[in-house]
C-alpha cells in the first residue's frame, strides 16, 4: 500500500479511497516507469468467485498512444489469470461525445459497454431556472421530513416492503452510510409521528461543490404524477443554503424506464451534463509473448 500511496495520483481518488479502505489486501496493480518517474498506472481488485474488477487504466498525457495502456492492462489481465480468475469487469462512465475508452477496451478484447444507468449533472442555478421543477407541489396530505427523523415504526415498514413495492436497488437502508443529514429527506402520508413514508431522496457530499442525490424513489402507487419533484426541489431548497455546494450530480438505473424517459426528454435541456454508467466484460485468456 505504501508504494501505492506514492502513485496514488495516477487513478482517482475515489479508486484509490476503495482500495485501501475495502480492498486492503486484495488489489493487484501494474506501474509503468520512465526512470524513476511512475507515468502510468493499472489498477484492480478480487472479487467474487472467478470475477476480477478492473478499476482504472491511467496512463499520463505526454506518454499516451505509445502502447503503454495497452500493456499495462494486458499485464494486469495476466496478473488475475495467474491467481485464478476467469473473467475481468470494469465499470466505466462513457460520454456521448467520447468514445475513446470505449474503443481502447473493445480493442483489447473487451466487450461492448452496456449501459446501466444515466448520470445527470447540473447546478442550483440550472434547478432554480427549470419550470417544471419550481412549480412542484407536495401531494394533498402529503409533508416532507428529514431522513434522520424517521420514527423506528416507520424504518420497519419501509424494510417491509423492499423487493415489494420496494426495487431492491432502491433499498434506501444501503444508502444512509455517510449520507447527508442536512438535504437527505423523505416524504411522509399525513401529519401522524408514524405517517407512511411514500419517498425519499438521500445525498452525499462528494466534494466542497457537489452533492449527489444519490437514491431517489416514489411511491409507485403515485408514480406517474411528478410525485418525486417536489422531493427533488426541497433538495435542491436545502443545498441552497449550504455555502458552496453548487452542484449536483444524480443516477437513473436503466431498469426504471419511467424516469429514463423523463430524463432523456424533459430533463436533458437542463442539465449541465449526460453520460452513461457502463459495464464491459472480458473472458481471460493466456496470451503469448
Amino acid at each position: 500500500m505504501e508504494n501505492l500511496a506514492a502513485i496514488r495520483h495516477l487513478t482517482f481518488p475515489a479508486v484509490y479511497d476503495i482500495v485501501r479502505e475495502r480492498y486492503p489486501s486484495q488489489f493487484y496493480a501494474v506501474a509503468a516507469f520512465i526512470g524513476s518517474d511512475a507515468i502510468g498506472l493499472a489498477i484492480g481488485v478480487a472479487g467474487p468467485r472467478s470475477e476480477c474488477e478492473v478499476l482504472s487504466v491511467y496512463v499520463v498525457d505526454f506518454c499516451r498512444r505509445q502502447g503503454i495502456g495497452s500493456s499495462l492492462l494486458l499485464r494486469l489481465e495476466q496478473t488475475f489469470l495467474e491467481k485464478g480468475f476467469r473473467k475481468g469487469v470494469h465499470f466505466l462512465t462513457v460520454n456521448p461525445e467520447e468514445q475513446g475508452p470505449v474503443r481502447f477496451l473493445m480493442s483489447r478484447g473487451w466487450n461492448r459497454p452496456v449501459i446501466v444507468k444515466l448520470i445527470c449533472r447540473s447546478t442550483l442555478r440550472q434547478a432554480f431556472e427549470t419550470p417544471w421543477l419550481v412549480r412542484a407541489k407536495l401531494p394533498d396530505q402529503h409533508r416532507v421530513i428529514s431522513w434522520s427523523a424517521l420514527t423506528s415504526v416507520q424504518r420497519s415498514t419501509i424494510a417491509a416492503g423492499i423487493e415489494k413495492w420496494i426495487p431492491d436497488e432502491l433499498d434506501p437502508f444501503s444508502f444512509e452510510n455517510g449520507s447527508d443529514i442536512g438535504t437527505s429527506i423523505a416524504l411522509v402520508a399525513g401529519a401522524d409521528d408514524h405517517a407512511p413514508v411514500a419517498g425519499w431522496v438521500l445525498t452525499h457530499r462528494l466534494d466542497a461543490s457537489t452533492l449527489r442525490w444519490t437514491c431517489s424513489f416514489i411511491d409507485p402507487s403515485i408514480q406517474g404524477k411528478a410525485r418525486i419533484l417536489p422531493l427533488w426541489l426541497e433538495v435542491a431548497r436545502r443545498q441552497k443554503n449550504v455555502d458552496g455546494l453548487e452542484n449536483f450530480v444524480f443516477t437513473i438505473p436503466l431498469s426504471q424506464p419511467r424516469m429514463v424517459r423523463f430524463a432523456t426528454r424533459y430533463m436533458r435541456p437542463w442539465l449541465t451534463g449526460l453520460d452513461y454508467s457502463c459495464m464491459t466484460m472480458k473472458e481471460l485468456t493466456p496470451t503469448m509473448a
